[in-house]
């Protein structure tokens, strides 16, 4: 079950009772533990192997799927320009590229997922780095890849604390974090949407990003999944790029959080350390 603390923060509890004869009066003995430790080990452990899953996986589709892969896509290329092909017939020769290189797409998320790269840690600004990220948004809402989104017609809003403190970061980690929530809040939103980027200070040493969207929302059980490997709701989504997005943001040290009710939206919260612990070692 769970219970709440005087600060309001609920937690899981294991309850162990019995029933207790005392001088012929009856009683209930129970024990109260606090299980959340446990649980989170638990989940650990359970990442640990899922981890361990995605690696061989990925590992053997890089090797099996990657080379043949990349021979039919150029052997395609190669049809479609040569040939003196009907438009209907060089459409399907399109569809066809495009298929193949989805799957290519997927092959490298798993291969970034099982490898994630140690971040190089500097000293960053983190409105600076939105400010890039949402750059970098606008120019790939250009591509035909994501047309559809460009067309929505989004309203933006920024609520960026300029008294927000420099934090140590991998920049270049910081950007996908960014760019792949801001991808999914838009891909989410319907058109006419507002999509809300906001940093603030958070408890002790921390600050915070946050990215909240008007869109359909998740449910209860969408959210408890949203992070794992290959769940996702989308029609033809790998499932990986929050996995991705929160080993990133765990390699910070930091946590991220989605909070979601169907119809009204999502909000995901990332909290990130201004320093960083650093351990000495080996090679």
């Amino acid at each position: 079950m769970e219970h709440r603390r005087k600060d309001g923060t609920v937690f899981p509890v294991e309850v162990r009772a019995g029933l207790l004869e005392i001088a012929g009066r009856k009683y209930v003995l129970a024990f109260d533990r606090d299980v959340t430790v446990r649980n989170q080990t638990e989940a650990a452990l359970q990442r640990s192997r899922q981890l361990a899953m995605v690696g061989q996986m990925a590992a053997g589709l890089a090797h099996e799927i990657k080379n043949p892969l990349a021979g039919i896509k150029v052997s395609m290329e190669v049809l479609m320009n040569e040939l003196a092909l009907s438009p209907d017939d060089k459409a399907i020769f399109a569809r066809t590229i495009g298929e193949v290189q989805r799957i290519e797409s997927l092959l490298k998320n798993l291969l970034n997922y099982a490898r994630t790269p140690r971040p190089v840690f500097s000293r960053i600004d983190l409105n600076q780095q939105l400010e890039n990220a949402l750059r970098n948004t606008t120019l790939l809402l250009k591509s035909q890849e994501y047309a559809a989104i460009n067309g929505k017609g989004l309203e933006l809003v920024r609520n960026l604390d300029p008294a927000l403190p420099m934090i140590m970061a991998d920049p270049s980690q910081m950007q996908q974090v960014i760019l792949n929530l801001l991808l999914n809040a838009m891909e989410a939103t319907p058109a006419g949407g507002t999509i809300t980027v906001s940093t603030r200070q958070g408890r002790g040493e921390t600050v915070e990003v946050v990215i909240g969207d008007t869109g359909k929302g998740m449910s209860e059980e969408a959210c408890a999944k949203a992070f794992q490997p290959f769940y996702t709701t989308k029609p033809k989504g790998s499932g990986l790029g929050l996995a991705i997005t929160r080993r990133l943001v765990e390699q910070h040290h930091g946590e991220i959080e989605v909070a979601s009710v169907l119809g009204q939206g999502a909000t995901f919260t990332i909290t990130l350390p201004v320093e960083q612990q650093y351990k000495d070692e080996n090679p």
